[in-house]
């Protein structure tokens, strides 16, 4: 995946489903370290532009996963992608904070429809 891939995505240059169907062939290396404990899982990004992360980004990838058009496997690849990449900042740390927060189910739980909601309302605050 490139960050503008990313860029598309947030600008709706391209849909959700769209961005799903880039992302699938390193989706399967990355999907096989998740079925298994202290596995890694590898995140292929190309830092091709510099991006800015804001709440309506957020608001497209929760709304994208809402309409089930990314999975939550996605998310989790995509989120960490944001976080790993040198090449992108955030509106300010709250934005960050939230956005870890869908990364590794192991550790911050599943994504759930309450969750996702919870995201969206703070995001209105």
């Amino acid at each position: 995946m490139r960050l503008s891939d990313l860029k598309n995505f947030f600008e709706e240059k391209i849909s959700a489903t769209d961005l799903s169907e880039i992302i699938q062939a390193e989706m399967n290396e990355y999907r096989r370290g998740s079925l298994e404990n202290g596995r890694s899982m590898p995140v292929l990004l190309v830092d091709d532009i510099e991006l800015f992360v804001h709440e309506i980004s957020l608001t497209k990838l929760i709304m994208g996963w809402y309409k089930e058009e990314l999975s939550s496997l996605e998310i989790n690849y995509i989120v960490d992608s944001l976080l790993l990449s040198q090449n992108v900042s955030f509106i300010n740390e709250d934005m960050r904070n939230l956005i870890e927060t869908l990364t590794d189910p192991a550790v911050n739980g599943p994504l759930t429809k309450e969750k996702m909601l919870e995201i969206l309302s703070h995001l209105k605050e």
